[in-house]
């Protein structure tokens, strides 16, 4: 399935926003970048206080590209239409191969296309198994995670982002 990395450059810059002059702390405290981008070095932390658009872009771009390997490690063997595809892709660049990863009863409903139990294990469930009034991710982000669940319930990506 080929993804619409046009799409998903555009969807991404909205949903994460840009930080320019310097790294800010994300919902989790992880000093991020650009459009999201997590430094992970001392390096990428000093080259924030000068990072431009059109560096973030790239920066983006890259980034985008690594959560398409991880997506299709993750569901190597699956046929996945494009929306669901999308935001799968949106939320390894989100959460990492790990954190999806972690979300093993949601992974088996997207391989069963249960889509509805899909999205209500992405809400409320914990990737610990233990079910609970929100997901981590839910509480994190409760806006984004819903955006997130409805696409893989319907397939449908929002009409304000084509």
């Amino acid at each position: 399935m080929a993804i619409d990395r046009k799409y998903l450059l555009r969807w991404l810059m909205r949903e994460e926003g840009l930080v320019l002059g310097g790294a800010k702390p994300d919902s989790e405290g992880y000093l991020t970048m650009g459009y999201g981008h997590k430094c992970e070095t001392f390096a990428e932390r000093l080259l924030s206080k000068h990072l431009t658009q059109p560096d973030a872009v790239s920066l983006l771009e890259s980034d985008i590209a690594k959560a398409i390997k991880g997506f299709r490690q993750l569901f190597a063997d699956l046929e996945i239409d494009s929306g669901r595809s999308i935001a799968l892709v949106a939320l390894v660049f989100q959460l990492g191969v790990d954190g999806v990863r972690a979300f093993r009863r949601m992974r088996q409903a997207i391989s069963a296309e249960a889509w509805e139990v899909a999205k209500l294990e992405l809400l409320y469930r914990d990737p610990d198994g233990m079910p609970g009034i929100h997901s981590k991710y839910n509480i994190q982000t409760p806006e984004r995670a819903e955006r997130m669940a409805a696409i893989l319930e319907t397939g449908q990506l929002p009409q304000s982002e084509t």
